[in-house]
This record gives C-alpha cells, sequence and structure tokens, in this order.
C-alpha cells in the first residue's frame, strides 16, 4: 500500500515521519499562506482536503505500479477534480 500524510501545517512537519513508515508515502501540507475563510476553504485551496487525499493515494498507487494509467485516470475522474489546477504552492492572489 501507499502511506499519506497530511498536515493543516508545512509538508516538511509532516515529512519528520516518513522515515518510520514502511512504504510508499505522498505528504500533503499547507505550503504558504491560505487565501480562505475558513478551515475547509484553507484545505481545498492547498489540496489537503479528503478529496485531495484520496488524489494522493491513487498517485501514489500508480507510481507504485499497483494500479495502471487507465485506472489511475479513470479513478480521478470520479473525485470531480479540476486537471487544470495550478499548484497551490505557486498560485497567487487575482
Amino acid at each position: 500500500g501507499v502511506f499519506v500524510v497530511v498536515t493543516d501545517y508545512l509538508k516538511a512537519m509532516a515529512s519528520t515521519i516518513v522515515p518510520f513508515l514502511p512504504g510508499p508515502v505522498e505528504v500533503l501540507g499547507t505550503d504558504g499562506y491560505g487565501l480562505s475563510e475558513d478551515r475547509n476553504d484553507l484545505r481545498n485551496h492547498f489540496e489537503v482536503s479528503s478529496v485531495y487525499i484520496v488524489q494522493a493515494a491513487l498517485s501514489g498507487l500508480f507510481r507504485a505500479g499497483s494500479i495502471d494509467v487507465q485506472e489511475l485516470l479513470g479513478l480521478e475522474a470520479s473525485l470531480g477534480l479540476p486537471r487544470d489546477k495550478a499548484d497551490p504552492a505557486v498560485r497567487t492572489a487575482c
């Protein structure tokens, strides 16, 4: 399997436990300043909400060879995430 480590803090904080996990790891965190009204908006902005956790797990399974590209794309499509969304770490305020 794949481990997904998620935090409302910097990815670097969550990354501290990676050496202690026995398999592939995906790390998600809120790197940067959020443009959010509440915690749910913050998590969506920085892609650490439940749907992005599922996407990270799927990506990790793909990289580990547990699922193929067709399975990955099909399952990701069912999540309803935008394919052209910019990386939250480099997005700027409008």
